[in-house]
């Protein structure tokens, strides 16, 4: 395993794709890197992730909290 955690990132997010794991042999680093960021994009784009929904007064409260901020620089 590498120092940065690479590798069982790498584990994890193709185990969804595959059940039997996936290897990258780092021999080419710039193929390397380009498998693993499709990989990443990939699994990220099927999150389907979105912003949460705020209420209007919950809104309201955030305008109030960073015109108050904006004020103190």
């Amino acid at each position: 395993m590498d120092a940065a955690g690479k590798d069982g990132t790498i584990k994890h997010v193709m185990s969804g794709v595959n059940s039997q794991g996936c290897q990258v042999s780092s021999d080419n680093k710039w193929f390397t890197r380009v498998i693993v960021a499709s990989a990443v994009i990939d699994v990220l784009a099927s999150l389907n992730l979105c912003y949460p929904k705020v209420s209007a007064a919950k809104a309201k409260e955030l305008a109030e909290a960073r015109k108050a901020l904006l004020a103190s620089k």
